[in-house]
């Protein structure tokens, strides 16, 4: 029997290097597959003649099948990093790597194919264009960057517990506002820094009253042992089922306003805080200059006309009834308004309203919180982006997992047969202390490819394979090293392996093959068999001693008549042994 070379190629195949992924059905499979995915996906020759080309990438831009038998060069030139890479490909490297092509970013994944004398047959890459996902990424860290630098300037002490007031998030500025560090004060109760158990109870009676407090007023006990007071402005946070898990807010210290309402008419004009004076129709009485320092008016601006006048009309009816319930004897605290600049611009001012008192008036305390509600406002669409962002690469990361697969599978699977190729096969033998190996041939293959075509041939090949592997067991390595030859490689007993030889023989001539035109074939396979070489000198000499008898043996059974598998016979003056 004419013997045909083992060391076969990723793409030869019976059918030539056309056919990349294995029979036809497979063949038109993958295609569909891969151009349905956001990838480009290209094959090429060793000489850089492209073999196959698909992807939306490609296709879309109605180049894919124009690139086909042409060289790679002609397409690429502008991109002196993609030829740099390719030629990295076919020097048998395997990498990943990030590459800008015009206004886009892509992740190439190169693949080199080889033989089992360590060549490059073939070079597969596939492109991922990832332009979002940088874009994303670059976003999300600018995104990141301005919260830390909002949350670290912030001169209110932001703080957030759990369900029992343990503390586990404390702003930078705990250390102005309290003269605790944050490490000091995480871990610990809420309980250390508060003067009164009296006013912490009440909090949080108000809280699960209401799931939020605005503008409650306490004392916080400082490191040094000062009592300073503080206004808190705190929320309930919940869990999915509506459980309260923890509190989040912020303490702001106010003993300059207290001192400010302990001695109003000294300091009135002293306060940063905008301090108003109004009658019942909302018209300013009073104000102080921190009026002027904040929205640019002159006192004589505001004096005699409404507030109404600088709130925006959409604004009015809203703010109208809140002042309307102060003047029936109700505080209204952080009532927020937009108010209009001297320049023109809107400011968002927090309104504190006093109970009314004689004659009507009442007094206002206010502070351009316009800050805390951009920042707000930016951390929604911030938390919004992280969460678009987060679905993106998630599913950018489940593509490039399957891309990978299938790279992998293909890197170690015989194209045409789907069972391992001769390289994966030498592989797991040399990973592997086998108990028993064989060699199994397709008999007068070569008759069947000159008589019916290489067509034809596959077809055998196929249903041969498939065949063979329905009598392995599970822990059996079966690759095909060449052309019509078949090996297997066995950790089980030396007496399983002789089973499952004489059961594959009688598998393939049990039943003649099935062609795809309602043709019927018959095949048999001949096999050697030789139990491991143990004795022969390293690994490496046992492998080949095994093998060279097992394909020994393989010719005996070629030459006693075919169909039939021989047993090597063990070193020494024993015959080969045969069995129908």
């Amino acid at each position: 029997m004419k013997r045909r070379p083992r060391n076969r190629s990723f793409a030869s195949t019976n059918r030539g290097p056309a056919f990349l992924f294995g029979p036809p059905p497979v063949e038109t499979a993958v295609r569909q597959l891969v151009n349905s995915m956001p990838v480009a996906m290209t094959a090429i020759d060793p000489d850089g003649v492209v073999l196959f080309t698909g992807g939306k990438v490609l296709t879309e831009r109605g180049i894919a099948q124009a690139m086909v038998g042409r060289p790679i060069w002609d397409f690429n030139g502008e991109y002196p990093q993609a030829q740099q890479n390719i030629r990295r490909g076919l020097a048998g490297e395997a990498f990943t790597v990030r590459l800008e092509a015009g206004a886009n970013t892509y992740e190439a994944h190169y693949a080199p194919i080889f033989d089992s004398g360590g060549n490059v047959t073939q070079l597969v890459w596939v492109a991922l264009d990832v332009t979002e996902q940088c874009r994303a990424e670059a976003e999300i860290r600018a995104s990141e960057e301005m919260y830390r630098a909002t949350f670290e300037a912030i001169d209110d002490l932001v703080f957030h517990t759990d369900r029992t007031g343990i503390i586990t998030l404390m702003s930078p500025s705990c250390l102005r506002q309290s003269g605790y560090t944050v490490e000091e004060l995480v871990g610990s109760s809420v309980a250390r820094v508060w003067a009164d158990p009296v006013e912490l109870a009440n909090l949080l009676m108000l809280l699960r009253q209401h799931d939020s407090v605005n503008d409650f007023e306490a004392r916080m006990v400082r490191k040094d042992s000062v009592e300073v007071f503080v206004s808190v402005n705190a929320s309930v946070l919940l869990t999915e089922d509506g459980a309260v898990r923890g509190y989040q807010g912020t303490l702001r210290n106010i003993s300059e306003r207290k001192r400010a309402e302990a001695e109003r008419d000294r300091i009135f004009t002293q306060s940063t805080d905008m301090l108003a004076v109004a009658d019942a129709r909302g018209r300013f009485v009073r104000v102080n200059p921190a009026w002027t320092a904040t929205l640019g008016y002159a006192s004589h601006e505001l004096l005699g006309e409404s507030l109404w006048h600088f709130v925006p009309r959409e604004d009015r009816a809203e703010g109208i009834a809140l002042v309307r319930t102060v003047i029936a004897g109700e505080t209204a605290a952080d009532v927020r308004l937009r108010f209009h600049s001297s320049d023109g611009d809107c400011r968002w001012l927090s309104w504190r309203f006093s109970e009314a008192i004689d004659d009507g008036m009442f007094y206002c305390v206010v502070r351009d919180v316009t800050g805390v509600v951009n920042a707000d406002m930016e951390k929604e669409e911030m938390l919004e982006a992280l969460s678009s962002s987060a679905a993106a690469l998630a599913q950018q990361a489940m593509e490039l997992d399957l891309l990978r697969e299938q790279a992998e599978f293909m890197a170690n699977h015989d194209s045409l047969t789907g069972v391992k190729n001769r390289r994966a096969w030498l592989a797991d033998c040399e990973r592997i202390r086998p108990t028993a190996i064989a060699m199994l041939d397709i008999d007068f293959f070569k008759q069947v490819n000159d008589n019916y075509g290489h067509p034809v041939g596959d077809e055998v090949l196929c249903e041969v394979a498939r065949r063979i592997a329905t009598v392995l067991p599970d822990d059996a390595s079966f690759g095909r090293l060449g052309g019509e030859e078949f090996g297997v490689m066995w950790t089980a007993p030396f007496e399983s392996a002789c089973g499952d030889v004489a059961a594959a023989v009688h598998v393939i001539a049990s039943e003649p093959v099935h062609l795809m035109d309602g043709r019927e074939l018959n095949v048999t396979i001949s096999a050697g068999l030789s139990r491991w070489l143990g004795d022969s000198g390293t690994p490496e000499e046992s492998f080949a001693g095994t093998f060279g008898a097992a394909d020994t043996a393989l010719y005996a059974a070629k030459e006693s008549g075919r169909n039939r598998f021989v047993i090597a016979a063990r070193p020494g003056p024993h015959a080969q042994k045969a069995a129908a």
